[in-house]
C-alpha cells in the first residue's frame, strides 16, 4: 500500500496590498456577519470579494461558500470566472479543483464553493452546510 505524501505549500501574501484596491484592503480581516461592498463599476468590489473568499478557503477550515446572482446564466462569465482567475493569478491551481461543467470549486483542504442563480430558488432548498454567501450585484435582487 502506498501512502500519500503531504505537500506543504507556502503562499506569499506580501503582494496582497498591491493586488487590492486600498479601499477594500482592510476588509480582509473584517469578521462582521455582513459585508456590503460599495463602489462604482470597475472599483474592484468583485475582485476583492473573490480574493477574500480564496484567502479564507486557504486559511480557514470547514467552509462551504454559496455564490449567488439573480440569474444563473450570468454566473459563469462573472463570479465563477473571477474566482477561477484569482486562483490562477495567485498560482494556486495545484490546490484547487475547478469543475467547469457544474460550476463548482473545491480546495485541497475540503473547502467548497457552490454557485446558484436566484431565478430558480427551489434548487437552493437542498443545499446544506453553507458557511458564507456572496451575493453578486445584490442591488438586482428583490426582497422576495
Amino acid at each position: 500500500m502506498r501512502m500519500a505524501q503531504r505537500t506543504t505549500v507556502k503562499i506569499d501574501l506580501t503582494e496582497l496590498p498591491k493586488l487590492t484596491n486600498e479601499k477594500f484592503y482592510p476588509l480582509y480581516w473584517n469578521k462582521d456577519r455582513y459585508l456590503v461592498l460599495v463602489g462604482g463599476g470597475g472599483s474592484g468590489k468583485s475582485v476583492f470579494a473573490a480574493q477574500k473568499i480564496i484567502l479564507r478557503m486557504l486559511s480557514e477550515k470547514g467552509h462551504r461558500f454559496l455564490v449567488l446572482r439573480k440569474v444563473a446564466k450570468t454566473l459563469r462569465e462573472s463570479v465563477y470566472a473571477e474566482l477561477s482567475n484569482v486562483i490562477h493569478r495567485w498560482g494556486l491551481g495545484q490546490l484547487f479543483t475547478i469543475h467547469r461543467g457544474d460550476l463548482y470549486i473545491r480546495c485541497a483542504n475540503g473547502n467548497e464553493i457552490l454557485f446558484a442563480g436566484l431565478d430558480d430558488v427551489e434548487k437552493l432548498k437542498s443545499i446544506s452546510g453553507v458557511t458564507g454567501i456572496w451575493i453578486e450585484e445584490a442591488s438586482e435582487i428583490t426582497p422576495e
